[in-house]
């Protein structure tokens, strides 16, 4: 298996669904040409600590300058792309992994860990801004996350996901702690842009061509095009198709309303079109999604 969200060469044990990337140098020239040959969402959580740089990362429908030291709290199924500008590379290390992972509490605690992105998703606060020692703290749960797997000592798939729910609670009481951060504000720049990625939340059933967005932003459609592709990592095509496909896979796991309804609800004209576009992205058809949920809940 492999996330094609960031290279199709990530491989993984079956039986142990989590990834890190070390130290990533991320190059916005070559990142940017990569991005044409996946997608920017996948089903699994992602942690990103940025070690140096800044620049701008787009999280559903929200930008947020990010710098270093700063951490981030990605649920699945998120669009999400990170930038800066083309001379000036930034340093991350990303950890990704599968829900499936994080057992729930057995000791008879309300806590869970899983809570680091149920809470993001109801109330989006996507980036902390961490002070030094809990920077320092972080930076040291990685580095021990890489030595184990580099290493593959026994147990060390454990001392892993040891190291990561140190990393998940860290980052739960930061959140609710006052003086453990300085909340991150978002990006005041790109504020239509914004706008324009709510209009299309809100009307993904409806024919969305890129003159109508256009009008609706009050510039040319060829300005609009080049800015939403340089923001979001895609064309005004390609990203209403995610859009409309994670919309789709919510109707599917939580309704049991005929696929052909949850098809028109998502924008799409015809049930062989969604068929098509939905096995591209999710590998399986919507049936067989709906019954594969059913079957893990």
């Amino acid at each position: 298996m492999f996330l094609k969200a960031f290279c199709e060469s990530h491989h993984h044990p079956s039986m142990f669904p989590l990834v890190l990337m070390y130290k990533h140098v991320r190059q916005p020239q070559l990142d940017a040409r990569q991005s044409k040959k996946g997608f920017h969402f996948h089903d699994w959580n992602e942690i990103v600590f940025i070690h140096e740089g800044e620049g701008l990362f787009f999280i559903n429908n929200r930008f947020l300058d990010f710098k270093g030291g700063d951490i981030l709290t990605i649920p699945g199924n998120s669009i999400h792309r990170g930038s800066s500008s083309p001379d000036a590379p930034y340093i991350v290390s990303v950890i990704l992994f599968s829900s499936s992972l994080i057992n729930p509490s057995q000791v008879g605690d309300t806590f869970s860990f899983m809570d680091l992105f149920t809470a993001t998703e109801h109330s989006p606060s996507y980036l902390l801004r961490l002070q030094s020692e809990h920077k320092q703290e972080i930076e040291a749960h990685l580095a021990s996350m890489q030595h184990e797997l580099v290493s593959l000592q026994p147990g060390h798939r454990l001392s892993v996901l040891n190291a990561l729910h140190h990393i998940m609670l860290l980052l739960l009481r930061i959140r609710k702690m006052e003086s453990g951060l300085t909340p991150a504000k978002e990006s005041k720049n790109n504020i239509w842009m914004k706008e324009i990625l709510k209009y299309m939340d809100e009307h993904l059933h409806e024919n969305l061509s890129l003159s109508l967005l256009a009008k609706q932003a009050l510039i040319s459609p060829a300005h609009f095009s080049r800015v939403f592709s340089q923001l979001t990592g895609f064309s005004i095509p390609e990203y209403l198709n995610i859009k409309r496909i994670l919309k789709a896979k919510e109707l599917l796991a939580e309704t049991d309303q005929p696929v052909s309804y949850i098809a028109d609800q998502c924008g799409f004209n015809s049930i062989s079109h969604f068929h098509k576009i939905f096995k591209s992205h999710v590998h399986m058809t919507p049936a067989n999604f709906r019954e594969h949920r059913g079957q893990s809940g």
